[in-house]
This record gives C-alpha cells, sequence and structure tokens, in this order.
C-alpha cells in the first residue's frame, strides 16, 4: 500500500494540471464570443477517445492468448502507443494547415 501512495500523489498532481491547462490553447484561439462552442467542441472530440478506448483495449486484450501478463498486455500497449502518434501526426498537420507552412510560426 505505501508503494501506491506516491504513484496516486504523483498521478493527481499531472492529471490536475492536464485538466486544468488544456483549454487554455483554446481561450485564446478566438474572440470571447466563441469561447463555450469552442471548449464543447474540444470536450466532446476528448469524449469520444476517452469512451471508446477502454472498450477497445480491452477487447484487444481479451483477443490476446497469452497466459504471461507482460505478454497480454503488450498489444494493448502496441495499440495506445499507435492512437497516440496518430493523434500527434493529425496535431502536426492540423498545425500544417493552420499556419500554411512546415517549420517555425505562430498561431
Amino acid at each position: 500500500m505505501s508503494s501506491i501512495l506516491p504513484l496516486t500523489v504523483l498521478y493527481g498532481i499531472c492529471s490536475g494540471a492536464f485538466v486544468a491547462l488544456v483549454g487554455s490553447p483554446v481561450v485564446s484561439m478566438g474572440s470571447a464570443d466563441s469561447v463555450g462552442e469552442r471548449t464543447g467542441l474540444l470536450f466532446s472530440m476528448t469524449a469520444i477517445g476517452a469512451l471508446s478506448g477502454p472498450p477497445i483495449s480491452g477487447a484487444i486484450r481479451g483477443l490476446s492468448n497469452s497466459t504471461d501478463a507482460g505478454r497480454a498486455w503488450r498489444p494493448v500497449g502496441i495499440y495506445a502507443g499507435t492512437m497516440v502518434l496518430v493523434a500527434v501526426g493529425l496535431m502536426c498537420l492540423t498545425r500544417r494547415m493552420v499556419i500554411g507552412r512546415w517549420g517555425k510560426g505562430v498561431i
């Protein structure tokens, strides 16, 4: 029990910072009139991944025939890592579309 306590404290600090800061860029992207619309769209898109990710991960884990715990979770890790890389690629593509070129720039 004592080994999990620092992990939960660290998770709480990092999770709180993420939740508090995720909306800041959205607020600065436009006028004050449409902050609610932009924030709602952001969290609606986030909810799709948050609601569909765990069942997909569970299905992938269920299809794993390995009895070794490390090997059984490997396909789930590959799925999660692939989804993170896809998300980074989409963010880079979006940045490219907004700025109009690759490289340095201010949005």
